[in-house]
């Protein structure tokens, strides 16, 4: 994010370019660091949250949840929050109507570089977080966010936990958002 130098050369050849944010960076530090690549003429860029650097010393990056709904109103670019969910393979979360424009070449350009054994998009997903600084330290706890949501009829649709057990996230249809964030604020919260 601060090579300058290749910032600008991956500005002036034509392929997209998916730009993550760096552990510290602010979110103008970031947009700042797309302008390189977009003054030298690329206009696909894509930028892609991974996670800010954490407090814990057992994990690399903390996802930053907010990115995703400031950064759209601070950009015409897409902004995708990038979630590892396994060796072998990746999820990536990413607005519909950023996506839309450009999701035939975004998906012709993964299965040529990363030449996965297959690739989905899935559309109308929200994505809830359990965030809780002692999860790690209460069994259960994932059952219980898991019992509460099944028990109340919202299926869960995508699962992925931090490796610092600090949050587990899961995706919901976007008619269940709402009914999932009360579930879990009356299960846990209330």
């Amino acid at each position: 994010m601060q090579n300058y130098t290749l910032l600008q050369a991956l500005g002036r050849q034509p392929k997209p370019v998916l730009l993550k944010r760096g552990l510290a960076a602010t979110y103008e530090e970031w947009l700042a660091s797309a302008e390189y690549i977009l003054r030298e003429g690329n206009p696909h860029v894509i930028l892609c949250e991974r996670g800010i650097r954490s407090y814990q010393s057992g994990t690399r990056a903390t996802l930053d949840l907010a990115a995703i709904p400031v950064m759209q109103g601070l950009t015409h670019l897409p902004v995708l929050e990038y979630l590892p969910s396994g060796i072998d393979s990746v999820s990536l979360v990413v607005a519909a109507d950023k996506l839309r424009p450009c999701q035939y070449q975004l998906l012709g350009d993964i299965q040529k570089m990363l030449k996965p054994d297959s690739i989905h998009v899935t559309d109308d997903m929200a994505i809830v977080a359990a965030v809780g600084r002692k999860m790690a330290f209460k069994p259960g706890t994932s059952g219980k966010i898991f019992a509460a949501l099944g028990e109340n009829g919202i299926n869960i649709r995508m699962i992925t936990q931090g490796p610092d057990e600090l949050n587990i996230i899961v995706g919901v249809d976007n008619k269940d958002f709402a009914g999932a964030i009360r579930v879990l604020y009356d299960s846990f919260v209330k």
